[in-house]
């Protein structure tokens, strides 16, 4: 069976690498949803074989992703992410004006039975849109550089710093979000995984994947 509306960004014997679209779940959740709104479904229907999960995105984050196709790849690049080998590049769009650059060290529990772990993110800004060209709130186009790869890390970051994500309903204001989408006509989450760097685990060839920039991040260049 051929998954056609799968954008594949790379793929050979060992990993295949696809653009997940917001809204796609990474592997089944506790409910019921078609092979299509799941990655991992798709990726094994398109290829015809099982594939194995190496990293994870958020549902409403977009970007590279990539699997393994078989255990021993999938064990070598998990242990690349693991231990931060792995050269991780987002594109997020923040309500306010961002500082040209900053770094963010602030630690993370994933839950409240948790140990908090040191959790290091930098951030360039691309482009500002001041208040009153896109509505009445100003925005930040950041380049995001996670050094560390804790649960939530750049959503809590940018947030507890006062630049919530565009479109983040988890952390970010219910009112304000909903007022935004509607001056906007952007209805997603404003965060993607732009590209990802590492050494093949198996050629040792330098690898680089890299999505386009979906549409609705255009209107903030």
């Amino acid at each position: 069976m051929t998954d056609t509306h799968l954008n594949i960004l790379y793929q050979d014997d060992w990993l295949i690498a696809i653009d997940k679209p917001a809204g796609m779940l990474v592997h089944p959740g506790k409910e019921p949803e078609p092979d299509e709104h799941i990655a991992l479904k798709s990726v094994r229907n398109y290829l015809d074989q099982y594939v194995f999960v190496v990293h994870r995105l958020d549902r409403p984050t977009s970007g590279v992703l990539i699997f393994a196709r078989d255990k021993d790849t999938q064990s070598k690049l998990s242990i690349l992410f693991q231990t931060w080998e792995v050269n991780k590049k987002y594109l997020a769009v923040v309500v306010g004006e961002a500082p040209e650059s900053n770094s963010i060290d602030l630690p993370i529990q994933r839950d409240e039975e948790s140990k908090p772990a040191s959790s290091l993110t930098h951030y360039k800004r691309l482009k500002f849109t001041a208040a009153g060209e896109l509505g009445e709130s100003a925005f930040s186009l950041l380049d995001v550089d996670p050094h560390t790869g804790r649960y939530h890390q750049i959503r809590r970051h940018l947030f507890w710093t006062g630049l919530p994500i565009m479109g983040d309903y988890l952390y970010g204001s219910i009112e304000e979000n909903d007022r935004i989408a509607e001056e906007t006509g952007v209805k997603r989450m404003m965060l993607m995984s732009k590209s990802l760097e590492f050494i093949h685990p198996q050629t040792g060839a330098a690898i680089k994947i890299e999505a386009e920039m979906p549409e609705e991040f255009l209107k903030f260049i």
